[in-house]
């Protein structure tokens, strides 16, 4: 656990270490895109750089209208002495996604950030108890986006 005080030299720290290892991930999203994903991720130490993880996502995406089909993303999250940074993959190019520093809010470890993509707004908010678990809720907005994003991951026994 953190004390409320901390700053976020030391609860980001803090955060970053949570993060690694393997997780189980159930994602659920609701508005003009809707449908559920069900897998696993994982952070993985950089072997070269220590204040850099690896994640990587797969699993199983269920949209509403009855496709089912596999789904997987990569990212990179670094820690800055004030943040961390996080890159995305997209056509083996990486891009700035979200530059998080954690707050203490009401005992948790709590980060928000808005992404700006195009014409749409991705307002993200990360939510860490330090307890095994941590959500992400994304709030997409755009011209033809306008859905929500409810990810919740839960260390993976064994």
């Amino acid at each position: 656990m953190f004390r409320e005080m901390e700053s976020a030299e030391t609860l980001n720290p803090q955060v970053f270490a949570f993060f690694e290892g393997e997780w189980s991930l159930q994602r659920s999203i609701c508005g003009s895109y809707a449908g559920s994903f069900s897998g696993s991720a994982r952070f993985s130490a950089d072997p070269q750089n220590p204040r850099c993880l690896h994640y990587r996502e797969a699993g199983k995406m269920n949209t509403a209208d009855g496709g089912r089909f596999d789904s997987s993303q990569i990212y990179q999250f670094h820690l800055h002495h004030d943040r961390i940074g996080v890159l995305k993959n997209e056509r083996s190019e990486w891009s700035a996604m979200h530059d998080l520093n954690f707050a203490a809010e009401h005992g948790l470890a709590v980060a928000r950030h808005i992404h700006l993509c195009g014409a749409d707004y991705y307002k993200v908010e990360y939510r860490v108890d330090f307890s095994g678990k941590f959500e992400v809720g994304y709030s997409v907005s755009g011209p033809a986006k306008d859905y929500s994003i409810q990810s919740t991951y839960s260390r993976a026994v064994g």
